[in-house]
């Protein structure tokens, strides 16, 4: 270990690394998959329908997100329309200006989720004055991503011939390492809707203002589990900095030269005691340089509190690719 004490801290900890203790061949698993929803028929009476993504077993399911809706609409001696329906809160309210347009809204019931899980989902369709829209009859047929709820903590792992299996002809067996994590929501009360807000509403001038106190406020907002270890790292930021900084961007010939932002950040090292600085300091990266538009950039870095020495340097990142 070269330009290290051998009696230091860190060489000790690195010494107990061994090459049993490096795996080969992993990845992360991430229980989200795409799901055909059930359909759902509309009456003119309806104003919420349920979302359900397989009526057979509809607590095994959970809805995250509608990828698609199209609506079927028959008409007397000729084959049905379909239309695609458009979310309301999105951009596309411009398309098609002169016709007649309809939206679906979404709301989740947290209540109904304890009672009868599956079922918490509803949407309705709506005008462009948010007003429920006058349908007669039709057909909604709807594409979801979805999760299996609660179930994937609830695996057993461990097993000697492996946890999963691969469908098809092939024969291999997948082994967890770790039991699956149980699935964190965001959390309605408390004022959280307002916190949102107001995260969406800044902009580097107020979050420069704030300092470290808006930007703890604003990764509290992630922090879905509430834990020690993550209360601690977020409020081991100490200071944070800005400065204007320059950077050539790649892209077709010739490269441009954009103007960005170099984030400085001191963190406490001692509030990262056992979960060390690296993993934290790449997603606080992924957050800043999503905070800038498409011609700039950001660049983090990171310096210790204890030394003063600069500890990492990540490079230039314009949104979620890194610009080198």
């Amino acid at each position: 270990l070269g330009g290290l004490r051998s009696d230091s801290n860190v060489a000790l900890l690195l010494g107990t690394l061994s090459a049993d203790k490096l795996l080969l061949g992993c990845t992360p698993v991430i229980n989200l998959f795409q799901q055909e929803g059930a359909p759902i028929t509309l009456t003119p009476a309806g104003r919420y329908y349920p979302v359900i993504a397989d009526s057979r077993n509809a607590s095994a399911y959970e809805v995250l997100a509608i990828d698609s809706l199209k609506m079927e609409v028959e008409i007397e001696q000729g084959a049905p329309t379909t239309t695609e329906v458009r979310p309301f809160y999105s951009l596309h309210h411009g398309e098609a200006f002169n016709e007649v347009r309809h939206y679906w809204a979404l709301r989740r019931d947290d209540d109904v989720a304890l009672r009868s899980p599956g079922h918490e989902t509803e949407i309705s369709l709506v005008d462009i004055d948010f007003k429920p829209a006058a349908i007669q009859a039709g057909t909604l047929n709807i594409a979801l991503t979805c999760s299996n709820r609660d179930l994937p903590s609830t695996l057993p792992y461990g097993l000697s011939d492996g946890d999963l299996s691969m469908k098809g002809d092939a024969k291999y067996s997948i082994r967890f390492l770790r039991k699956p994590s149980a699935p964190h929501r965001f959390q309605r009360g408390r004022g959280a809707h307002w916190r949102l807000i107001s995260h969406l509403s800044l902009n580097h001038l107020s979050l420069e203002k704030d300092g470290v106190e808006a930007l703890r406020e604003m990764l509290s907002l992630y922090d879905l589990t509430g834990s020690v270890v993550a209360r601690s790292q977020i409020g081991g930021i100490v200071a944070i900095g800005y400065t204007a900084a320059k950077a050539w961007l790649p892209g077709d010939f010739p490269p441009r030269l954009a103007r960005g932002i170099e984030v400085r950040l001191v963190l406490d090292d001692d509030a990262f005691v056992g979960s060390g600085i690296h993993g934290f300091s790449r997603v606080v990266e992924q957050f800043f340089g999503l905070y800038v538009h498409s011609t700039s950039f950001t660049q983090l870095i990171i310096v210790s509190k204890r030394s003063g020495k600069e500890l990492l340097r990540c490079l230039p990142r314009g949104g979620a690719l890194s610009l080198v």
